[in-house]
């Protein structure tokens, strides 16, 4: 996984389009695990074993970390930001989870 990420960054760096080296971590992770790829079942064996729980921790972190830093930005916002922060929040959630229910209820499974 180490080694994807490197390339990925190499990728951004080295590549003339401008866009995040998340994006080329990504697509490169995808291509090494097609199963038309010699070494796949190698690869996926590895990271099967990855506890994405565990990664997680640091990215919401990471992400705590940015928002602290405009965090006098945020204020000046005012309370009507944290009600529309929070009614996208509810909206998104109910809105996945229906999608869910009809996905589910169609394939039979609930």
């Amino acid at each position: 996984m180490l080694l994807i990420c490197v390339t990925g960054l190499l990728a951004r760096e080295i590549l003339p389009f401008k866009m995040p080296a998340i994006v080329y971590m990504g697509v490169i992770g995808i291509i090494i695990s097609l199963p038309s790829m010699p070494g796949s079942e190698l690869i996926i064996k590895w990271t099967e074993e990855v506890n994405t729980l565990a990664l997680t921790t640091p990215i919401l972190a990471y992400a705590g970390i940015a928002v602290g830093r405009s965090w006098t930005d945020f204020a000046k916002l005012g309370w009507k930001s944290i009600v529309v922060g929070t009614c996208v929040l509810v909206g998104t959630f109910l809105g996945s989870a229906l999608i869910a229910e009809i996905i589910l209820r169609m394939q039979g499974i609930i």
